[in-house]
């Protein structure tokens, strides 16, 4: 029997906790990113320098989508507003790190189920 079974905000902590993983995830590709791509941006066109930023960029790119899925599919749970949530998204590391805040200073609200 799963941990949250009598308890109707356990999973959704327990899916918001992996959203903030996700958002850790995704601010330290992005900055792993960036390490590869300045070097390319200053004219360093080296092969080391050419598949770090494509080896980087390819699991930064599943991370990031990982990320949009998990704020589209928590957003009504856990009672954002939808363009708030599209603005994270498009903003990236540092939406992610906005994510983490709020979900961290605001918790996970459990309404209770209509019967």
């Amino acid at each position: 029997m799963p941990d949250f079974a009598n308890d109707p905000g356990g999973e959704l902590r327990r899916k918001a906790r992996s959203l903030q993983w996700i958002c850790i995830f995704e601010t330290a590709s992005y900055l792993l990113l960036l390490c590869w791509w300045i070097p390319k941006l200053l004219g360093n066109d080296s092969l080391t320098v050419l598949a770090g930023v494509r080896v980087t960029g390819f699991f930064h790119g599943f991370i990031v989508i990982a990320f949009a899925a998990m704020v589209l599919m928590l957003t009504p749970t856990l009672h954002w507003k939808w363009w708030w949530s599209i603005l994270m998204i498009i903003l990236g590391p540092i939406g992610a790190i906005i994510v983490f805040e709020r979900i961290r200073r605001d918790g996970v609200a459990v309404l209770p189920e209509k019967s």
